[in-house]
């Protein structure tokens, strides 16, 4: 069953058919779409589609594509700089389906320079206003790490020298987002990358809790302590990277979708890899979000309802990985060998570290340095510069 243990349950989405999609051709045991109630009492869509690096000249037309094959859950972010361009196919596609807005599950995401309190509304705003709905389903700290803001300097992610940061604390950034909540702009609130101690740290403070937390699962990592962690808050995690994302992986690393044991189930099914990786999450009880702006991909990435793995291929894809990271992004790789001293005069002491970390809304992601079981306890995979030793306690 889908979503083992969870409140789980299935809507149909009945407005779909198969000359509204665009001739794809999607069987009609794919318009079923489980989805997921989230602590807020709203009701999640447990498949997404992802819109991360897609250029604005072709996001437009993927994200018509995915909602002709079916798919009600669009995932954005401000940072990916094509808000606008998704949110005139979300308009095209709710008059072609006829869907009213709540039919449709949109989420965007505060980015990181823009974590003081009295920017975040206006931020948020922005992003309704660029999506073109009335409200967001799900609006996320994207990471938790506060820089520095400059007008028209963009975030490069090749440029290690682009990041200046600036203090926030998180929970007061927090704070901010739950106000959101109560003007009725966003439904529920959430988080993206947050490790174990970052979520307790707003739990502590909160009046409203995180409804979800996005982060990299795959069958590489398979991230179990921290989706346990979650789920015994009553917080769903909403998985990224199903398929290690390819674009992004350290040169050396093999593509998950060529594991063995992945295209061996995947042979068995009369499924693709993909469809295998995808299937593996959603029954992990897992929001699992995926992108492509290639059609036939795009129609792939849906058409994961109508097969079951077995325990015992779950069990084998659980196994199946290194249980590495794969999702990098060059410019925040910190690559330090253990004995290697650190030179950051923020990390020269343990009681810096502690009081660094203890306030500041970048406070203990990752590091190459930490000690070997922060590996299975952090997020994000973001390898940022000045952040490291997540045991470390206050």
């Amino acid at each position: 069953m889908l979503g083992k243990n969870l409140n789980t349950d299935l809507i149909a989405f009945a407005s779909l058919n198969s000359s509204q999609r665009g001739g794809l051709c999607v069987s009609e045991s794919m318009a079923l779409v489980p989805s997921i109630t989230l602590n807020s009492g709203h009701k999640i869509p447990q498949l997404a589609f992802g819109t991360f690096d897609s250029p604005t000249d072709v996001v437009t037309k993927a994200v018509e594509v995915a909602m002709d094959a079916g798919f009600r859950h669009i995932d954005c972010a401000m940072f990916y700089r094509n808000e606008p361009e998704v949110g005139a196919a979300i308009a095209t596609s709710m008059k072609k389906h006829n869907l009213k807005r709540e039919d449709i599950f949109v989420t965007s995401k505060l980015w990181c320079d823009k974590h003081a309190p009295e920017d975040v509304r206006k931020t948020c705003e922005r992003s309704i206003k660029d999506l073109g709905v009335q409200y967001l389903d799900l609006y996320l700290i994207h990471w938790p790490v506060s820089f520095q803001h400059k007008e028209g300097h963009r975030f490069n992610i090749h440029d290690l020298n682009c990041i200046v940061y600036e203090h926030h604390k998180i929970e007061d950034t927090w704070k901010a987002m739950e106000e959101l909540v109560s003007a009725g702009l966003v439904k529920s609130i959430g988080v993206s990358n947050f490790n174990i101690r970052q979520i307790e740290r707003i739990l502590e403070s909160c009046t409203i809790p995180p409804a979800v937390n996005q982060v990299e699962v795959n069958i590489n990592w398979l991230n179990t302590k921290l989706i346990d962690f979650c789920h015994s808050k009553n917080i769903h995690i909403e998985d990224y990277a199903p398929f290690g994302s390819p674009g992004f992986m350290k040169s050396k690393e093999k593509s998950i979708l060529e594991n063995e044991i992945v295209v061996e189930i995947a042979h068995k099914h009369e499924k693709t890899p993909g469809q295998v990786l995808l299937r593996h999450g959603l029954q992990r009880g897992l929001i699992v979000l995926t992108k492509s702006v290639h059609p036939e991909r795009i129609k792939s990435n849906f058409d994961v309802f109508n097969f079951e793995l077995t325990d015992a291929e779950m069990e084998k894809l659980n196994k199946a990985g290194s249980n590495k990271r794969l999702f990098v992004i060059p410019a925040c790789v910190l690559i330090l060998p253990l004995s290697m001293s650190l030179s950051f005069s923020v990390l020269k002491s343990t009681r810096n570290i502690r009081s660094t970390m203890s306030t500041n809304c970048f406070a203990a992601v990752y590091s190459c340095i930490s000690v070997r079981n922060c590996v299975s306890t952090c997020q994000p995979l973001f390898f940022l510069p000045f952040i490291a030793l997540l045991t470390i306690k206050k």
